[in-house]
């Protein structure tokens, strides 16, 4: 009988896919969330490189466009020096030329030092032998045009010129900015600022990029030059682009959590009706099963009623034999005749006794015999019914003695029962095969036949009683039910498969006996 599932198996077998759907719903939306914040956050990085590139190169136009206004101041102090008369301030320039004043300590030319007057520088130049200025230069004037660049809270222009140790603005403030001056002081081409740094630096608190530059001006020092972003932008982008994100991975989670609850649903559907399909298909097995043991114990009932009823005329054909056999002294054929009738009844005695005690549950009393002469003792009983078939039936037994213990009468009954399927499943001029060999440790029966075949959902319901392939009023589905009884009662098994090109084969196995054990009963 079947296992019938109990309430906690059904339950967890109804929680288990459900379980698994949903882990792999969290899992789909957690992986498309995790690539999305990946991606997200590499066009975030990308962003902030490209900020950086534009403030380094902006850095590097304001410091060529400081070069050249230093150029262009250099030019007009050779043009001074060589006309002393002009010197003296230009006109809309940031710069102003005189000559020298005595100051402590004298300019090599290019090597100048300037000197701090607050909003201005003073550079000591001599352009020539013998010509010493002082050109006046004008931070405010000089950072004017390039400070056009400025955004306020967005772009600062931050300026380092020579002699000082702080940064400018552009308004001639002095600036706290650590970090803008170590880059400055190394060859980085840009720095990033936390919120901290920026907001020190009047620029929103967030993340800022400085594009770094410096220039040699010659006689006019050493300057440097820092453009400073703020990233406000791209942060609020990259907010936005969060708020987007979140609200994709909610769409996209509540419509796989919406499908996958479809699915359960339609799974749990699907589960119940199957269950009930099982339960129905269980149902109907287990009254089919009823029905055959109530009509097995019927049949077993109306067995003992007939083995009863036949012992009587059994037992009047016996006396009959006995008497013609008397009788028939001197007449062979007819003694031969009355000792087969005799033969056949105590045969028939025998394996009605056999199938009684079958019935009753019992067991039955196991000699040692021949394999082979058990199957030589078959094969003569059903000889003349395959040769009004016109069925071949061929014998390949060992010359070796091959020993079982068994009931003799009922295990050649049960060969004989084989033989006969064999046969009828044969058409004229076919063949069946009668072999015997050893398989660990067992003897096997096997018969082969050419007939039309058996199904393997067929193979499987052949041993169940009242279970027949045959037509109507040729067959009672009892002969391989007994078959199988009889082995089972034999400790053996009954294994019933299509044989290839074509055919069935049926085999009997039985367990050998050990030598020394002494036999008797199973």
């Amino acid at each position: 009988m079947p296992p019938v599932e109990t309430e906690p198996q059904r339950k967890l077998a109804s929680r288990s896919p459900k379980l698994i759907i949903a882990v792999a719903m969290l899992g789909a939306v957690g992986l498309t969330g995790a690539l999305v914040r990946w991606d997200e956050k590499r066009e975030e990085d990308a962003a902030f490189d490209d900020l950086a590139l534009e403030q380094s190169r902006l850095a590097r136009a304001v410091a060529s466009s400081l070069s050249a206004r230093l150029d262009s101041t250099y030019r007009e102090t050779r043009h001074a020096a060589n006309a002393p008369a002009q010197a003296g301030p230009v006109d809309g320039a940031f710069f102003e030329i005189s000559r020298r004043t005595s100051r402590g300590g004298e300019a090599d030319g290019d090597a100048a030092t300037p000197r701090d007057l607050g909003n201005a520088l003073e550079f000591p130049v001599s352009p020539r032998e013998g010509v010493d200025l002082d050109v006046h230069v004008s931070l405010p004037a000089l950072l004017k045009e390039v400070s056009a660049i400025e955004r306020p809270g967005e772009v600062t222009l931050l300026v380092e010129p020579p002699g000082r140790t702080r940064l400018l603005s552009t308004d001639v403030r002095e600036v706290d900015a650590r970090v803008l001056e170590t880059a400055l002081a190394s060859t980085s081409a840009s720095v990033r600022l936390d919120r901290v740094e920026a907001s020190s630096l009047g620029l929103p608190a967030r993340a800022a990029f400085a594009g770094l530059a410096r220039i040699d001006a010659g006689a006019f020092g050493r300057w440097g030059v820092a453009v400073v972003a703020s990233a406000s932008h791209e942060r609020a982008r990259e907010f936005r682009s969060r708020i987007r994100l979140v609200a994709s991975s909610l769409i996209a989670g509540g419509l796989v959590f919406l499908f996958g609850m479809m699915s359960l649903r339609k799974q749990a559907r699907d589960l119940d009706f199957a269950r009930e399909l099982a339960l129905v298909d269980l149902q109907r097995r287990l009254d089919d099963r009823l029905v055959r043991a109530s009509r097995a114990a019927m049949m077993g009932t109306f067995a003992g009623g007939v083995a009863h009823e036949i012992s009587t005329p059994l037992g009047i054909i016996v006396g009959r034999a006995e008497q013609l056999e008397a009788r028939a002294k001197d007449d062979e054929r007819s003694r031969k005749g009355a000792r087969s009738i005799l033969e056949q009844a105590d045969r028939i005695r025998h394996v009605v006794r056999g199938f009684l005690d079958l019935a009753r549950g019992g067991e039955p009393v196991l000699d040692r015999a021949d394999a082979a002469d058990l199957a030589r003792g078959a094969v003569r009983l059903v000889q003349h019914r395959f040769e009004k078939a016109g069925v071949l039936l061929e014998a390949h037994l060992p010359t070796e003695k091959w020993s079982i213990h068994c009931d003799h009468r009922l295990l050649e009954h049960a060969l004989v029962n084989l033989l006969l399927n064999a046969c009828e499943a044969c058409e004229r001029g076919g063949k069946v095969a009668l072999s015997i060999g050893r398989s660990d440790g067992r003897v096997e029966l096997r018969v082969e036949d050419e007939g039309s075949g058996i199904r393997p959902e067929d193979a499987a319901r052949a041993v169940e009683p009242f279970f027949t392939t045959k037509p109507m009023g040729q067959g009672t589905g009892l002969g391989l039910a007994i078959t199988n009884e009889i082995v089972k009662a034999h400790h053996g098994s009954l294994r019933i498969e299509p044989n290839e090109p074509i055919g069935t084969r049926v085999v009997i196995s039985i367990p050998a006996p050990i030598e020394g054990r002494p036999h008797g009963h199973a």
